[in-house]
């Protein structure tokens, strides 16, 4: 997946005579500041996401989230092998190449089509428009930040969401399993 990502944006961005490689690489702030501040919000996102799957664990839209997402190898590193391709990966191909040609919003409506499969989204119902909500808040935010701050900045926000969430999810699953033992 990783590679097909990456190569999907690298193909839009040589094909693309406003944006190139080096181009969304060097825009926004200072690659030092734009660590620091993806650091800081990564952090704060993924507390936020932390303390959201925490209160909301027993609404139906946290559990469909745990079921969709507990068909993946949470073994050993895999969450930060997972959080990384994803976080670059996606970011390079929405946040890098396709943003500069769409912009946020219709960005953000392609990134909750994109993760349709990975949210197992059956029926359009309650819980899956709350879950397509979330996505569509995270991409824009994501958006936003890789806009004003910087892509590196957006793939380091993303990449902490992912790892955290994933390692949050593999707690979730221990657990039942113990409870369920």
């Amino acid at each position: 997946m990783f590679l097909a990502l990456t190569s999907l944006a690298l193909a839009i961005l040589y094909f693309s005579p406003q944006n190139s490689i080096t181009t969304i690489f060097s825009a926004g702030l200072d690659p030092s500041l734009q660590l620091a501040i993806g650091l800081g919000l990564g952090l704060a996102f993924a507390t936020s996401s932390y303390f959201g799957f925490v209160s909301q664990s027993k609404k139906q839209h946290t559990k469909r989230t745990i079921a969709s997402y507990s068909r993946l190898d949470l073994s050993g590193l895999n969450p930060v092998w997972f959080g990384l391709t994803a976080g670059f990966g996606e970011e390079l191909l929405f946040r890098g190449a396709l943003q500069p040609l769409l912009g946020i919003w219709i960005t953000s409506v392609v990134f909750v089509v994109a993760h349709v499969h990975a949210y197992q989204f059956k029926n359009v119902d309650k819980t899956a428009l709350v879950q397509m909500a979330t996505l569509f808040g995270t991409s824009a935010a994501l958006g936003l930040i890789a806009q004003y701050v910087g892509l590196v900045a957006a793939i380091l926000v993303h990449t902490l969401i992912d790892i955290s969430s994933l390692y949050l999810l593999r707690g979730i699953k221990q657990r039942a399993l113990l409870d369920a033992g």
